[in-house]
């Protein structure tokens, strides 16, 4: 703190940035669907697919199977790297990591502790109706997006 208990202006920051944590949601900080970057199931790891994978500069890329708004995973970049394209390896084949689900009335500071719960960085936020309990996945939030609403910052890089 500052002199005389004043709290100086990355302090005032930081603590802002973590009330918000409480008042905003998950579907405050995703990503649409319609904006990511995935892959489906059954592609194979060609070539041109490995040459878009690296092109996008993500570290993690979710997978999709039968339509993008079925996300049952994610790649980390870092695992195609030693896969040779020429052997047209099919994305079923790699390590496909769980994504967690979570809703999107969920407050960002819940999805910040189930990040850290599941070791993840992602996760496919849901919408609820009274039909069912979870609709197909139609967004992603990432944890760049939660870290920027606590400290006010801006992040690059998955």
């Amino acid at each position: 703190a500052g002199k005389g208990g004043e709290l100086t202006h990355d302090e005032t920051t930081i603590i802002a940035g973590a009330l918000e944590l409480s008042e905003k949601t998950s579907s405050d900080a995703m990503t649409p669907i319609t904006d990511i970057f995935s892959i489906d199931i059954n592609a194979k790891l060609d070539r041109d697919l490995m040459n878009l994978i690296l092109e996008k500069g993500h570290s993690r890329v979710p997978v999709y199977y039968e339509q993008p708004t079925n996300i049952i995973g994610l790649v980390l970049v870092k695992n195609l790297l030693t896969i040779d394209p020429e052997e047209e390896i099919p994305v079923k084949n790699v390590t496909i990591q769980r994504i967690p689900r979570v809703p999107e009335t969920l407050p960002l500071y819940d999805i910040l502790n189930e990040f850290q719960k599941s070791h993840s960085h992602m996760a496919v936020v849901v919408r609820h109706c009274e039909k069912t309990r979870q609709q197909s996945s139609n967004n992603n939030a990432d944890v760049r997006d939660v870290k920027v609403d606590i400290d006010g910052g801006e992040r690059t890089g998955t």
